[in-house]
């Protein structure tokens, strides 16, 4: 069988324009900052870390879907290239204790009046997605970025309390990818195709695990491992390979290889699963 090849974006390099690694320590043990940006995070309510699970092979953040989430310390211009761009990326694994409650991933905004973005598994239904994932993004005049202001999968993409990866990019243009375990689920947009960018900041800090307004919203009911925004598009086969269920993904970000810039091109020998990377079998060139 001819080898698969998957290419990744030119000049890859996991470090380039990444503004947010939320990722647990390895060797055990809570971690309050970011260790590649540098950020500091403020958990609030019962959130704790768990040892590597062994589904993914990482730690996670268990949030109890009530009054949990942690609060990252940056100055608010600091993620605003999500409204005043809408050239971001976001990449996490989660897995839901609830299929029926509405679950927010991160966001700094809850409301059309204040600039920003959330990203959630939506289940309100009536047009808003049900147990789909959703993404809003305002401009914080109170009419949304555009019309609709949300790009939304369709329904019924994660029924199950598994683990699931689930990465989001956006476009200048408005275009949005949803992309779940590897596989695109849909491309949808945000405005047909004429957003609006925002001009301000967002008036709050971002939050992981809920929509930050004055009261946090929609907290998320589960388990969060690996949250990670860029401030550029990342693209599909860079989703396959955050999808994989092995560590040495997290070392490319978070340890000595995140400085890497690796080849065009991978080559999967036939195998059945996703690019098992960093194994013998696979050829990996450094640029």
């Amino acid at each position: 069988m001819r080898p698969n090849k998957f290419t990744l974006n030119n000049n890859h390099h996991w470090a380039n324009g990444l503004k947010l690694a939320w990722i647990g320590n390895l060797a055990g043990g809570a971690r309050s900052y970011d260790s590649v940006c540098g950020i500091p995070g403020n958990a609030v309510g019962n959130v704790v870390w768990t040892p590597p699970d062994q589904a993914i092979n990482r730690p996670a953040q268990i949030f109890d879907g009530t009054g949990d989430w942690v609060s990252l310390k940056t100055e608010l211009s600091y993620f605003a290239f999500i409204q005043k761009t809408l050239q971001f990326t976001v990449s996490t694994w989660i897995k839901l204790s609830s299929t029926t409650a509405r679950s927010v991933i991160c966001g700094n905004s809850v409301t059309w009046t204040v600039p920003g973005f959330f990203f959630l598994f939506e289940t309100y239904g009536s047009g808003y997605g049900y147990q789909a994932l959703r993404l809003v993004v305002t401009d914080g005049t109170g009419a949304g970025i555009s019309f609709p202001i949300s790009a939304i999968t369709d329904d019924n993409v994660i029924t199950d309390t598994n683990w699931h990866h689930v990465f989001v990019s956006v476009e200048p243009t408005g275009t949005v990818k949803f992309i779940l375990d590897g596989k695109l689920l849909n491309t949808n947009y945000l405005g047909y195709h004429s957003p609006r960018l925002g001009t301000s900041n967002c008036t709050y800090n971002m939050l992981i695990g809920a929509a930050n307004h004055s009261t946090p919203s929609l907290p998320f009911n589960g388990k969060l491992a690996d949250i990670m925004i860029w401030n550029r598009t990342l693209c599909e086969n860079d989703a396959i390979l955050l999808a994989q269920k092995y560590t040495d993904i997290c070392g490319l970000i978070n340890g000595q290889n995140r400085s890497y810039r690796w080849a065009a091109t991978i080559e999967d020998p036939g195998s059945e699963s996703i690019i098992p990377i960093l194994m013998n079998q696979y050829r990996f060139r450094r640029a």
